[in-house]
């Protein structure tokens, strides 16, 4: 069982770790730039938050608030999102742009399913807190595991800081 264990805590570290090194594709192409020197459009935005999630077929949808302007990437749109992540927001500007992740019971999917939130702080190369990132996920791979160990997820939370 612990063999178990150590396989499946191993196998949603790598996965949590995929989708934060991925949510860094917004800085190689060049969005958080636009929105540092004025220059991001709509367009360009939720074209790139597209192209981000595009991959995984577990992102349900990519969400960036910068300012007031609140981007997504078009293929549905959370209005209860920013008011269900509000009491982590603090928790995620002090994480500095680490990925934070939030399973949340006020966002549920198709079937009744939790939603995953990944949020994350977007800092440029002059200004920080541009810009708040979220993922939201579903059928993320932790669901599949519940089942064996209802407590894996704390376990897992507490030997890793995200």
């Amino acid at each position: 069982m612990e063999d178990t264990m150590i396989s499946i805590s191993s196998q949603v570290h790598s996965a949590i770790e995929m989708y934060g090194d991925n949510s860094t594709g917004l800085y190689y192409n060049g969005c958080v730039e636009m929105f540092e020197n004025g220059s991001a459009t709509r367009e360009y935005i939720e074209y790139a938050l597209g192209a981000v999630s595009y991959p995984y077929k577990d992102i349900r949808f990519t969400y960036l608030k910068s300012g007031d302007q609140e981007y997504c990437n078009g293929l549905i749109q959370y209005s209860d999102l920013n008011k269900a992540m509000e009491p982590y927001y603090q928790e995620i500007v002090d994480a500095g742009g680490r990925p934070k992740w939030y399973a949340i019971d006020d966002l549920y999917g198709r079937y009744q399913r939790k939603m995953f939130v990944m949020g994350r702080i977007l800092n440029g190369k002059k200004q920080k807190n541009i810009g708040v990132l979220y993922y939201v996920l579903r059928n993320f791979c932790i669901l599949l595991f519940v089942p064996v160990c209802s407590c894996l997820w704390f376990i897992i939370c507490s030997r890793n800081s995200f």
